[in-house]
């Protein structure tokens, strides 16, 4: 009886060490491994999925600001001194031929020729890209400073009032079709 007693003990003890804590938790009633993973994978999901809302909500956030922040900036400059020009003002732009939302006027041509050899000789003294805009009464305008994003035209605006241009020199071209 005392070897069967042995033997037996042994064999639960065995028992014991083969199935671990797991074993005696569920003997207990409390939450096995297997369950204590799975429930700090929902956590971690749980988490994810609160953290994606908060990046969302900062999206949102960012966009109503910088939605503010440009409305701010068009009214600046309605303010700032140079004429703002649309393009129906300018006669039309004709379709497909300006890309741009905003664009800085610094000259206006009845003839492509001139308004090639000022826009060249402008990018040769001043150094600032410039491109035709062509009207659709005729004109060729030359542009500079354009771009789609009204912060970045900003500063480009700023960075000439800096460098010495005023309105008489220039106008704001706003086409609202280019977006």
């Amino acid at each position: 009886m005392r070897r069967s007693t042995l033997i037996f003990s042994f064999l639960a003890a065995s028992m014991l060490l083969l199935s671990g804590c797991d074993f005696m938790r569920s003997l207990a009633g409390r939450p096995t491994s297997e369950d204590i993973e799975a429930r700090a994978a929902l956590i971690k999901r749980e988490q994810q999925i609160l953290q994606a809302r908060k990046d969302s909500a900062l999206r949102v956030e960012e966009a109503l600001k910088r939605t503010a922040d440009s409305l701010a900036l068009c009214d600046s400059l309605q303010h700032c001194g140079f004429a703002v020009d649309r393009p129906e003002r300018l006669g039309g732009i004709a379709p497909g031929t300006y890309g741009y939302r905003y664009s800085v006027i610094v000259g206006a041509f009845s003839t492509v020729e001139n308004a090639q050899a000022f826009a060249a000789s402008y990018k040769e003294k001043k150094g600032y890209d410039a491109i035709l805009i062509p009207t659709l009464k005729g004109y060729k305008k030359v542009g500079i400073c354009h771009t789609n994003d009204i912060f970045e035209f900003w500063e480009s605006l700023q960075g000439l009032i800096e460098s010495g241009y005023t309105h008489k020199e220039a106008s704001i071209l706003i086409n609202e079709e280019a977006l």
